[in-house]
């Protein structure tokens, strides 16, 4: 099967027009469906989940393997979602961060102990 070839003489500015009017109907005929499209995820790295949790990398680390936390690995970063973060300061209330905060809530139990 043999397409027929035509060769035609344009100037540059002719073929821009015609490139760009072939651009806009295109445009037109394919509505743009902002709207359904999902914003990118916002992720936090290491340190800044850290002080928005106000402890340390290592309790980090802690909370991360002890499942209190889901950590993402994407590339070579390991990345935290803030509804995950969130969902870890809802939780993080009864925790004792330290040892000494540990110690001192179980000798004020001790003290007052409720009937």
């Amino acid at each position: 099967m043999v397409h027929p070839q035509i060769f035609i003489s344009l100037t540059q500015e002719e073929l821009q027009i015609l490139i760009k009017e072939a651009v806009q109907t295109a445009l037109k005929q394919q509505p743009l469906n902002t709207a359904t499209q999902p914003s990118p995820e916002k992720y936090y790295t290491r340190k800044q989940t850290a002080e928005k949790l106000h402890i340390s990398l290592g309790t980090l680390d802690n909370y991360t393997q002890t499942g209190l936390l889901t950590a993402y690995k994407i590339g070579h970063r390991i990345l935290y979602k803030p509804q995950d973060i969130n969902h870890c300061l809802n939780q993080k209330q009864g925790i004792p961060t330290n040892k000494r905060k540990q110690r001192k809530q179980l000798q004020a139990s001790d003290k007052n102990p409720n009937p």
